[in-house]
């Protein structure tokens, strides 16, 4: 795991992008690397419960870093949460709004000023739960305190068949299935989950 460091230009706007390693994410901060001059922390957040996946995720997301590090450097970190002895594991959200706050007050104490602004991915069809994520920025500002937390922004949504068009051959390193099947040599979609059943739709062979 890469820590946060205070290696870079501290007069750049710093911005941070949660990477799941599926296509929301991984399109959101390969535009962020394409279109900014922005300093961009990606986080990683290595949920381990029930459904399995956090294996597969992370190994998307070993494929995908150098791939993303090909349009421009970026700092890479992450974290884990593990809730295999729970009966409820929570709502990812949460644990990444968690989550972000942590990477946010490091990057407080390591450069002496305040995250300007940090960012997760959707897609159109999915959309942004703003009722919901009133809890989520709740739980970032929890660890931010007694910093004010960055503001949260959004990159407008597209499609997912638009994303993974984008994304081009980055598309097929992603993972996107909430229960994978684990297979000899490594792991299978499961085809009856909900991101499954989202990427058939968008008529994705990913």
């Amino acid at each position: 795991m890469e820590p946060i460091t205070v290696t870079g230009d501290s007069a750049r706007r710093s911005t941070l992008v949660m990477v799941s390693g599926g296509v929301d994410s991984v399109w959101t901060l390969m535009r962020l690397l394409r279109d900014t001059d922005d300093e961009i922390f990606a986080h990683h957040v290595h949920f381990i419960n029930e459904e399995g996946r956090h294996e597969a995720e992370a190994a998307a997301c070993r494929a995908l870093v150098p791939e993303l590090r090909k349009i421009r450097p970026f700092q890479w970190s992450e974290t884990a949460i593990d809730h295999r002895n729970m009966r409820w594991f929570g709502f990812d959200i949460m644990g990444v709004g968690f989550e972000a706050g942590i990477c946010a007050h490091s990057y407080h104490r390591a450069r002496g000023r305040p995250m300007d602004r940090w960012t997760i991915g959707t897609c159109a069809e999915e959309g942004h739960d703003a009722a919901r994520f009133v809890h989520v920025e709740a739980a970032l500002a929890a660890n931010c305190h007694p910093h004010s937390p960055p503001p949260f922004f959004l990159l407008p949504p597209v499609p997912k068949a638009q994303e993974i068009e984008d994304l081009g051959p980055l598309a097929r390193l992603c993972w996107t299935c909430r229960r994978p099947v684990r297979r000899e040599g490594g792991w299978a979609e499961c085809g009856a989950c909900k991101t499954c059943k989202l990427m058939a739709g968008a008529g994705a062979g990913v």
